[in-house]
């Protein structure tokens, strides 16, 4: 009767950690069947924009020029290290493995250091301060320029008012081991949605929604595994930003409607939401920086 009992507990208590389990697989992949083409399709336009020859992602199809250092470059001659590259590098991980490894490596190449404010996406911590950026160029021909974005500059910024910051330094909390925190600045960014976007400092500065912030909102939603009552229409006005050749528009004008290309950094987050692996991994961090 005893073991009877003994197994019976066993029994219960494995139940329960898989119902958990399955739990986080199940909101991780929430709407994913419904999206599932849509991510094929944004994943052909990140591998679309890969240059086997420098060894990453250009920017955009954006017809406009940059100079940069007295050079015109078109935007698909530009390569962001960071955040394009880096986001692109784990983004694609799931659906071109060989490409994600190949982006991977040439990162690695350039030896830089962390640049302060993305890599927080995928386990590493940030400074509790966040600074305004530096665009550095690392690497600059007549055709070509690579470039990395480092938050690393004495001046501080005011992260408290914008979205995107805002779940950074959330993610920050997290990994640092203050749920709490992590939670209080994650619902400063959900709560500046306004049914077309998150309207923050940049928005009312700019005139446009940024669609990333959108897709951060989800992603950090399930890494904190916080469930935030209008998940799926966030999720459907991010998606509603892409366009035909897969990509997703970068910004949306006041309406809510989408303005302008596509691009490597807001197509690559809006894969993050659907990685399981990743967010499962990301949840085993929590705490692990907290000293």
């Amino acid at each position: 009767m005893k073991r009877q009992t003994k197994l019976l507990i066993i029994i219960y208590f494995s139940a329960i950690i898989l119902i958990g389990t399955l739990a986080v697989l199940n909101y991780s992949s929430s709407y994913k069947m419904e999206f599932a083409a849509d991510h094929l399709s944004a994943a052909d336009y990140l591998k679309g924009h890969f240059n086997t020859a420098v060894g990453l992602i250009y920017e955009s199809e954006d017809t406009g020029i940059q100079d940069i250092n007295g050079v015109n470059y078109s935007h698909n001659q530009i390569y962001y290290i960071y955040s394009d590259n880096l986001l692109a590098t784990w983004a694609l991980e799931p659906y071109a493995p060989i490409i994600s490894g190949e982006i991977n490596q040439t990162i690695r190449s350039y030896n830089l250091p962390q640049n302060g404010l993305f890599e927080v996406l995928f386990g590493i911590p940030i400074p509790m301060n966040i600074s305004t950026p530096n665009q550095l160029v690392i690497k600059q021909d007549s055709d070509m320029v690579i470039m990395a974005e480092f938050h690393n500059s004495s001046t501080p910024l005011q992260w408290e008012q914008y979205g995107d910051t805002l779940i950074y330094q959330s993610l920050n909390m997290y990994l640092r081991g203050n749920r709490t925190a992590a939670a209080h600045y994650f619902y400063e960014a959900y709560n500046m949605w306004d049914g077309k976007g998150i309207y923050d400092l940049a928005t009312k500065q700019n005139g446009t929604y940024a669609n990333n912030k959108l897709a951060l909102i989800l992603y950090a939603s399930k890494v904190l595994n916080i469930a935030i009552p209008n998940y799926a229409q966030i999720e459907n006005k991010l998606w509603s930003m892409q366009q035909a050749n897969g990509g997703i528009t970068s910004l949306a004008n006041l309406n809510g409607t989408r303005v302008g290309s596509a691009n490597a950094e807001t197509t690559a987050m809006a894969l993050l939401p659907y990685d399981t692996e990743l967010i499962l991994r990301m949840q085993s961090l929590f705490g692990s920086y907290s000293k």
